[in-house]
């Protein structure tokens, strides 16, 4: 019996760690890629403007999010993510921010999927976040590393772990 009823909380939990796979559709995912790829480009090529410009698409893009309670939690987070990108004085502080921006992103992608337009690969530098690799991941459409946790200082520092969407 108990192993009964540790084994529907387990699935219950895992229901609602993916509840939001249900209220968001992958044509509506696709909308935030386009925006958080240029962010990443930006960042890449040491272009705060460019970072700004595409934080304030996706920021328009979360206007039609799903309005469910389910998708709040991940709305929220993608919404903070990117205020503070768009409001950054600086690289530095735009940088900051990224890392909270492509894990849920990362999310979204791996549980809801995308139409299949922009093939999606999961990078990481071992070298950001103060060396703690894992922390710094982000989404690029190819395999050719484009670090934006350094830009020019070391763009091609990186490793693709692996393709998240096709």
């Amino acid at each position: 019996m108990k192993k009964y009823i540790l084994l529907v909380l387990t699935v219950m939990l895992g229901n609602a760690a993916f509840a939001h796979s249900e209220s968001f559709k992958p044509a509506f995912v696709d909308t935030l890629v386009a925006p958080y790829l240029q962010i990443q480009a930006g960042l890449a090529s040491d272009d705060l403007a460019a970072s700004v410009s595409a934080a304030d698409q996706l920021a328009k893009a979360l206007e039609a999010a799903p309005d469910k309670a389910d998708a709040q939690a991940t709305v929220t987070a993608l919404r903070a993510s990117t205020t503070g990108i768009r409001s950054a004085k600086d690289l530095k502080a735009a940088r900051k921010q990224f890392p909270a921006l492509s894990s849920e992103l990362q999310l979204l992608v791996e549980h809801v999927g995308t139409t299949g337009k922009t093939p999606l690969f999961r990078a990481y530098c071992p070298m950001a976040s103060d060396g703690k690799g894992g922390h710094a991941n982000w989404l690029q459409a190819d395999e050719t590393i484009m670090n934006p946790y350094y830009g020019a200082q070391m763009l091609h520092c990186g490793v693709i772990d692996k393709q998240i969407a096709e």
